[in-house]
């Protein structure tokens, strides 16, 4: 009798055992879960917040204005951070009107652009007149009244031959005069201020009768027109 109680009893046991650790395993694989769903769901935000970063970085934009002697002046959106060479080539480039030396000399194409800033890529014929400026600023009123008055005696004592070259001086500065109708391109180019795309100009709206008539057809500059006026001729 005893016996059968003992194996009763550790029959029971055993059965007890075999339920406690099959719920265990459940409840382990259960919590195993939620917390792999967890991970996962964390791994998803943290991506999909990286995505709407990189997204934000690409579509900041800026905007310039680029004007000037170039092909296609106006309004530019780049991105942020993009070279004045990128502007250049949106723009189509330079005209042949630009000034090459100004360009070698002071645009940087490497220099990264910023939000509403503007480049202007100046004409020849305005480097010129900066020249020009710069000439004549260097040159003192007082240099000149002391050179005048240094002079003053040998111009009074040269009056007399100078009086006498006039005659043949006019003839000369006239024959010196470039013909703006018959004169070649290079011969115009050589004037100040007047380069190849100037002189193009000059030759293809010939003939001229007089100043008047060349101020207005030639298309140039009245500035540029009136630093050459007693250097030509018709």
């Amino acid at each position: 009798m005893k016996e059968k109680i003992s194996s009763f009893i550790s029959n029971v046991i055993k059965k007890n055992l075999m339920v406690v650790a099959a719920l265990l395993l459940m409840l382990g694989g259960i919590v195993g879960f939620i917390f792999a769903r967890k991970k996962v769901a964390t791994s998803c935000v943290l991506a999909m917040e990286g995505v709407v970063q990189d997204q934000s970085k690409e579509i900041k934009k800026i905007v310039v204005d680029l004007s000037g002697a170039v092909k296609k002046p106006g309004l530019y959106e780049l991105d942020e951070g993009s070279r004045v060479g990128e502007l250049l080539d949106l723009g189509g480039g330079t005209t042949e009107e630009s000034s090459a030396l100004w360009i070698s000399k002071n645009l940087n194409l490497s220099k990264k652009l910023e939000d509403s800033s503007k480049v202007y890529i100046p004409f020849e014929w305005e480097t010129y007149s900066f020249q020009e400026d710069e000439i004549l600023n260097l040159v003192k009123p007082s240099d000149l009244s002391s050179n005048g008055s240094s002079n003053k005696s040998q111009s009074d004592s040269s009056e007399s031959t100078n009086s006498q070259e006039d005659s043949s001086g006019d003839a000369s500065s006239a024959s010196s005069k470039i013909n703006v109708n018959t004169a070649t391109s290079s011969e115009l180019d050589a004037l100040p201020g007047i380069g190849p795309a100037f002189a193009e100009k000059i030759i293809s709206n010939r003939p001229y009768s007089d100043f008047l008539e060349f101020e207005s057809k030639s298309g140039l500059w009245k500035s540029v027109s009136a630093g050459i006026k007693d250097l030509i001729s018709f």
